[in-house]
């Protein structure tokens, strides 16, 4: 068993500021660093950290850009061999404002990320296993993440999908994944209706569930996270910590979702571990750079309540 990520791979550049440009604003710094991102590499580090055996598949240009990018994930063991370094085009960037409250801006540029798909995707077909756990974004092309769901299914992999960021266009490969995690507002993207509350998110994730979604989960940040599946409707109350930097914090929720669904930790348990898991990376400075260890999780959720 093993997770496998398909998706984006970048490197974050990172200004700090007192609070984010508003148009036609010119800015002083008050910090600034680089930081490896991406939702797809995110991932697979999270899932990494969390315990997991993780490939990632994608592609970074040819530039100087690329080692930064890879270092995390090469540093802890990630298998990168089914990354491609493409020629003429740039590794993809993420230019973030982050202001002093952990809110930030992100202007995202694809680079090589949208010109990867069919490497992935043909090795997506040499990987991929029955009893993996197929995670997937969309920072890359739509059209390659609806093929990889189709391959997916056809193989029999769990596929979890992640729609960020969530398109004007809905497509039907959408409802096939297994696990679907948008957060509040991807949620009310994909159904065309608002949801304001805990109770409306539980009826947003019964209507994702009957739509096809064999586990619908929505996270609506400090309102905690809600899901549905054959089991019933459950809620998970947000972990309450001293928040500095939100980049990545859903990133970590997904990745460290399916390094503990793979690990065999049942649902419930999982989400209540992964909420954890992103509560602590909202503690520190970056996306990668913050995501924790599974131990790290474990001694945090020892304190708190049991899902319900």
């Amino acid at each position: 068993m093993s997770v496998v990520v398909l998706g984006s791979i970048n490197l974050d550049l990172i200004a700090q500021v007192a609070h984010r440009p508003r148009a036609g604003e010119t800015l002083l710094a008050d910090q600034f660093q680089t930081s490896p991102g991406g939702k797809g590499a995110n991932q697979a580090l999270a899932a990494c950290r969390m315990g997991a055996s993780v490939t990632m598949l994608g592609a970074v240009g040819a530039d100087h850009f690329a080692e930064a990018a890879l270092s995390l994930m090469q540093q802890e063991g990630v298998d990168l061999s089914r990354v491609k370094a493409l020629e003429c085009v740039p590794t993809g960037l993420a230019l973030i404002h982050l202001d002093q409250q952990g809110d930030n801006s992100i202007t995202v540029v694809p680079g090589a990320n949208a010109q990867g798909g069919t490497w992935a995707l043909q090795n997506l077909e040499q990987v991929l296993t029955p009893h993996d756990i197929l995670a997937l974004q969309l920072e890359v092309s739509l059209d390659v993440v609806c093929a990889a769901i189709t391959m997916a299914k056809r193989v029999g992999a769990t596929v979890m999908l992640d729609p960020a960021p969530c398109p004007d266009y809905i497509p039907q490969e959408f409802f096939q994944a297994d696990i679907l995690t948008p957060n509040q507002g991807e949620a009310e993207r994909i159904l065309q209706r608002r949801i304001e509350d805990i109770d409306q998110a539980r009826n947003a994730t019964r209507t994702l569930h009957k739509l096809g979604i064999a586990t619908a989960i929505i996270t609506l940040g400090s309102q905690g996270i809600v899901w549905t599946n054959s089991q019933g409707t459950f809620y998970e109350a947000a972990c309450r910590v001293k928040s500095i930097d939100s980049t990545g914090a859903g990133d970590t929720f997904a990745g460290a979702l399916a390094a503990l669904l793979d690990g065999g930790h049942g649902m419930g348990n999982s989400i209540a571990l992964a909420n954890r898991a992103a509560a602590l990376a909202t503690t520190r400075i970056g996306a990668q750079s913050a995501l924790p260890r599974l131990q790290e999780v474990l001694d945090q959720y020892a304190t708190q309540p049991e899902p319900h």
